[in-house]
């Protein structure tokens, strides 16, 4: 005996056969009232996101790590940037990029920033600089976003399917038009991280829509010591040889900032000024370079450091702060050292100290009060005098700075 329901159907129930999917047609609606396709069907349609060719970095390892898949590296449509500190190999990648560029029969376009481009090593890594290689000499921001606009459109116009890369060396090396036209007492603080940002806005459609892959070359900013704000530096307007010499406050003052008003632990850009430096060569002071000043900052009071040699140099610093050192026991073991480190050690083992001077001997002491703590950051790794006493940059914001006594958890790894 059959057995009849008299249940009703809700009236907002579909029926089992209606599709309630209606995306394809919202998608077809979209696309028709912007005038072009922006929406998509990630199941069905070739996304604008979906990497259509990976160029290798000449590693294969490092291609996995990038890339997550074997035969990978740096993808098609996407900014890559190769940052870390000099003489690290950031040119080479770029070089191994540019090399696996051309056996995929795509053309490279090498904009430099530094004048420092090595035609010899550009054909001793295999790279072809006759065919499929342009090379571009430009130094500002606004005209190397208009180049690379520019560059990919023509490129992409003349052969559509073939790989394009862009290499940029340096970011670092770049200023904004109204620093390389203005005065050079005219204030560009923060210039151009500002043109920077916007001409990235800019062109990272451009990028994406026509599959070039642009590579940028940075340096890792670097500090120019844990000092106190009356320490002397030598600095000067960039493009200029009106050296001044004052202390860091006087020098944070004359670029329009005052110490005792910064945030603590805030870095401000800065750009238009240089500071005097040295490369890192332990047996004289006749490589004096100039840096390109990046940033300030006033940092947390830190425990004083009071080193004076005989000759009268005195430093007053941080106990990170470095300087350069020579065992006198055994000459040959000269070595940067933390003041901290120096401290515990020099009563047990002699040290003799680098200064303007040559090597002297020195009296070091901690005391209890704290001194502030002033940072300048510019470009590259290099040495440096602080109050006449060869020093040594540290990277800025180690993420290692815990007491010893911190406590972790830790466990064995499972083999």
């Amino acid at each position: 005996m059959a057995i009849k329901s008299n249940k009703k159907p809700l009236l907002d129930e579909p029926a089992a056969n209606e599709d309630t999917d209606f995306s394809a047609e919202l998608i077809k609606q979209i696309n028709k009232e912007a005038g072009n396709k922006i929406a998509f069907n990630l199941g069905t349609d070739e996304a604008p996101t979906t990497v259509k060719r990976w160029i290798s970095t000449g590693s294969k390892q490092l291609d996995y790590i990038i890339s997550n898949r074997r035969n990978g590296g740096v993808a098609e449509g996407r900014i890559v940037e190769i940052q870390g500190p000099p003489s690290s190999g950031k040119s080479h990648i770029a070089y191994e990029i540019a090399k696996s560029t051309q056996k995929m029969n795509g053309i490279v376009v090498y904009i430099d920033t530094e004048n420092a481009t090595s035609v010899e090593n550009l054909e001793g890594l295999g790279i072809d600089i006759r065919k499929r290689f342009v090379f571009i000499q430009e130094t500002c921001i606004e005209d190397i976003f208009k180049v690379i606009e520019s560059t990919i459109e023509k490129a992409r116009n003349l052969k559509a399917d073939v790989p394009v890369t862009v290499i940029w060396d340096s970011v670092a090396a770049s200023a904004p038009k109204a620093e390389i036209e203005g005065d050079y007492d005219q204030n560009t603080i923060g210039l151009a991280a500002r043109v920077l940002s916007k001409g990235f806005r800019k062109i990272t459609d451009v990028i994406g829509d026509k599959n070039v892959c642009l590579v940028l070359l940075n340096q890792q900013r670097v500090k120019i010591g844990c000092v106190s704000p009356e320490t002397k530096i030598s600095y000067r307007p960039v493009g200029t040889n009106q050296e001044r010499v004052g202390t860091m406050r006087s020098f944070f003052k004359e670029i329009g900032i005052y110490f005792n008003n910064m945030v603590i632990g805030k870095p401000v850009d800065i750009s238009g000024w240089e500071v005097k430096t040295l490369i890192a060569d332990h047996n004289d002071f006749s490589d004096v370079v100039w840096k390109p000043v990046l940033r300030v900052v006033r940092k947390p009071s830190a425990p004083r450091i009071n080193i004076t040699t005989h000759s009268g140099f005195s430093l007053d610093c941080s106990p990170d702060h470095k300087v350069f050192v020579r065992s006198v026991d055994f000459p040959s073991e000269m070595y940067y050292a933390e003041a901290k480190d120096i401290y515990k050690t020099v009563k047990k083992h002699p040290l003799l100290i680098k200064t303007i001077g040559g090597w002297e001997t020195f009296q070091i002491k901690s005391s209890l009060e704290d001194i502030e703590i002033a940072d300048i950051e510019v470009e590259g790794e290099h040495s440096y005098l602080s109050n006449g006493i060869l020093s040594h940059n540290t990277m800025y914001g180690d993420p290692s700075c815990v007491s010893p006594d911190t406590k972790i958890k830790v466990r064995r790894r499972n083999v």
